[in-house]
């Protein structure tokens, strides 16, 4: 659920969370990142999940078990196998620009809808096929993604280029706003898809 927040002082504007489409495609679910250093928004696009066949899976456990009967005697060279990964479409970053400021005149209340007018063409950054390394198969493509640990420790910001900075929440008590320094970042709301 994507949250909406913007600085009262120099009117930087973001938004940062996870949420789906509403439509057929190969990467179902998105997530707004910010750097917390410039303000800067991206976007990773989370490519759709193949489930693990049953045939995988089965042949997974038989091997596990073999190993287990093998050490149950006593050979200790018997190695369990690894666990199968699910695999798919790689993730997509895309970034903003630069940071978004609004003017003046937008009111809290209608900054959900003047953040999506003010955003520029999304600057595809590419895709990332190791961005989610514990991927698992959602059970409902609306929900990829949702629970899967993001490394975003390894990605840089477009803009100002920082290393580790990008983050996917904003905690409500952190009011320092990461273009101007003052503490007057304001929560204005949050949505649902």
């Amino acid at each position: 659920m994507p949250s909406d927040m913007i600085c009262t002082y120099c009117r930087l504007a973001f938004q940062v969370g996870w949420f789906h489409y509403h439509k057929y495609t190969d990467h179902p679910t998105a997530s707004y990142l910010v750097c917390t250093n410039c303000g800067t928004m991206h976007l990773i696009e989370f490519g759709r999940t193949e489930p693990i066949s049953v045939g995988t899976q089965a042949g997974y456990l038989l091997r596990f078990l073999m190993v287990l009967g093998a050490r149950l005697v006593g050979r200790r060279d018997a190695d369990f196998p690894r666990e199968p990964k699910a695999t798919g479409m790689p993730d997509r970053l895309s970034a903003q620009p630069c940071p978004i400021h609004v003017g003046e005149d937008i009111t809290q209340e209608h900054i959900h809808v003047c953040i999506p007018e003010n955003l520029s063409e999304w600057i595809e950054c590419g895709e990332l096929a190791d961005l989610r390394p514990w991927r698992k198969g959602p059970s409902c493509e609306i929900t990829e993604g949702c629970k899967d640990p993001v490394l975003l420790n390894e990605l840089l910001c477009n803009y100002c280029k920082t290393k580790g900075c990008l983050t996917d929440e904003w905690p409500l008590t952190f009011k320092v706003c990461p273009h101007c320094g003052k503490k007057t970042i304001e929560h204005c709301g949050s949505w649902m898809t």
